[in-house]
C-alpha cells in the first residue's frame, strides 16, 4: 500500500516537474522568426553608373538602389548594413556614406569600389570603377575600337579597347584615355557571347590590355554597349560584333558490340557550318562503309587537293575530310560498301552558313 502511495506521490511530482519545465521553456517574449516577404526580400543591388572618369580632387556619390523580389525598388534605410570598401585608397577614398573622393592620377589603373548592403540578413555587392586623370577637360565622346576582327568564331575571341575621347575647339585631341567601361550585351543568359571585362588598364597604346568577348556558341550578331559617367558627363556607345558558324565539326559512325548495327551520335541532327568547315569523317564500326551525299558535287572541296564527291570504302579504323564551299543543306547517308544504305538508318545533315 505504502508503495503504491509513494508511486502515486512520485508519479505527481514528476508532472509538476514536467510541466514548470515545459513551462520554462516558452518566452512569449521572443517572436516568432518570420521569412521576409517578396516585398521584403533583397534580390539585387544596381549601381546608377558602374563606371567613372574623374579627377583629381573630385568628389562624388555613387547612386544606388536596391531592389525585391517584385523588382521593385526598396527602401534602402531599412537596412542590417552599407559598407564601401576601395580596392586602393591611396587612390580613390570612400567613407560610410558613399562618398568617393579622387586623391591621386590612377595612371590609367582602374580602382574598384565594392559596395555591400544587407537587409533581413540577406546580403547582395556591387561594384564600380574609377579611373582618375590629373584634371578635368571638356568630354565630348566615348569611343569603342575593335582591336581585331568584329567577327567571332563560335568557342572565339575578339578584343575591344574602350577609350574617352576629348577634343578642344580646333578638333585637337586633348584626351584619350582607357576607360572603366561596362559592357552589356543585352541577351538573355547562355544565347551565344559572354563579355570578360579585364579590370586593370595602363595608359601606353603598346600595352593594353583587353576587353575580352568570348563567343560560346552560335548567332548572327551581338551588340555591345557601354556606359561611362565622364565628369559628371553620362557617355554611351555601342559596337556590333557578328559571330561565325563553326569552322569545323564531325561525324563517327559506331556499331553496337552486342547487336551489331551501326550507329553515330551525329544521325539525325542538323549542323550549322561555314562554307569550306573542315568537316571529318571517321569509321569506328567493323565493317567498311560509303557515305553517300544527296548531292555529291556539293562535296566540291575548297582548294587544291582537296578530296571530293563522295566517300566510297572508308576502312574500319579510317578517317577523311569533306568540304562544302556553298552555302545550303546536304545530306549524308551510311551505306554497306558498294550496296544499299544501312538498316536502321545512319543519316544527317550539315548546312553551310554564314552572317550577313
Amino acid at each position: 500500500m505504502l508503495n503504491t502511495v509513494l508511486s502515486k506521490s512520485g508519479a505527481l511530482f514528476f508532472m509538476a516537474a514536467v510541466s514548470l519545465l515545459s513551462g520554462a521553456c516558452v518566452d512569449s517574449s521572443i517572436p516568432d522568426v518570420i521569412a521576409p516577404t517578396q516585398d521584403e526580400l533583397l534580390v539585387r543591388l544596381k549601381a546608377d553608373n558602374k563606371a567613372f572618369l574623374v579627377a583629381v580632387g573630385d568628389t562624388f556619390r555613387v547612386s544606388l538602389n536596391a531592389y525585391n523580389a517584385k523588382n521593385e525598388v526598396m527602401d534602402m534605410a531599412k537596412r542590417d548594413s552599407l559598407i564601401f570598401v576601395s580596392s586602393n585608397a591611396s587612390k580613390v577614398t570612400v567613407d560610410n556614406s558613399g562618398l568617393l573622393t579622387a586623391v591621386e592620377g590612377t595612371n590609367g589603373q582602374t580602382i574598384s569600389v565594392k559596395i555591400s548592403f544587407s537587409t533581413r540578413s540577406v546580403t547582395k555587392t556591387e561594384e564600380v570603377l574609377v579611373v582618375v586623370v590629373p584634371a578635368r577637360v571638356d568630354v565630348e565622346s566615348i569611343s569603342i575600337r575593335a582591336n581585331d576582327s568584329t567577327q567571332l568564331g563560335s568557342g572565339g575571341f575578339a578584343r575591344a579597347r574602350v577609350f574617352v575621347s576629348a577634343h578642344d575647339a580646333t578638333g585637337q585631341k586633348i584626351l584619350n584615355v582607357r576607360a572603366p567601361v561596362y559592357f552589356d550585351h543585352g541577351l538573355p543568359p547562355n544565347t551565344g557571347f559572354f563579355v570578360l571585362l579585364n579590370s586593370a588598364y595602363v595608359p601606353a597604346d603598346t600595352s593594353y590590355r583587353y576587353d575580352i568577348i568570348n563567343s560560346t556558341g552560335v548567332l548572327d550578331e551581338v551588340w555591345l554597349y557601354s556606359t561611362v559617367n565622364a565628369f559628371g558627363k553620362i557617355l554611351k556607345d555601342s559596337i556590333k560584333f557578328k559571330g561565325l558558324y563553326p569552322s569545323a565539326s564531325q561525324v563517327t559512325i559506331d556499331q553496337d558490340p552486342e547487336l551489331g548495327f551501326l550507329t553515330s551520335t551525329q544521325s539525325g541532327q542538323e549542323f550549322l557550318v561555314q562554307p569550306c568547315a573542315l568537316i571529318s569523317f571517321t569509321n569506328s564500326s567493323q565493317q567498311t562503309l560509303d557515305v553517300i551525299f544527296d548531292n555529291p558535287s556539293d562535296a566540291n572541296g575548297c582548294v587544291t587537293g582537296d578530296e571530293t564527291g563522295n566517300i566510297i570504302s572508308l576502312a574500319q579504323g579510317g578517317m577523311t575530310i569533306r568540304k562544302f564551299k556553298n552555302t545550303g543543306t546536304i545530306t549524308w547517308v551510311v551505306h554497306q560498301s558498294g550496296g544499299p544504305a544501312v538498316t536502321p538508318s545512319v543519316s544527317g545533315k550539315f548546312s553551310m552558313r554564314t552572317v550577313q
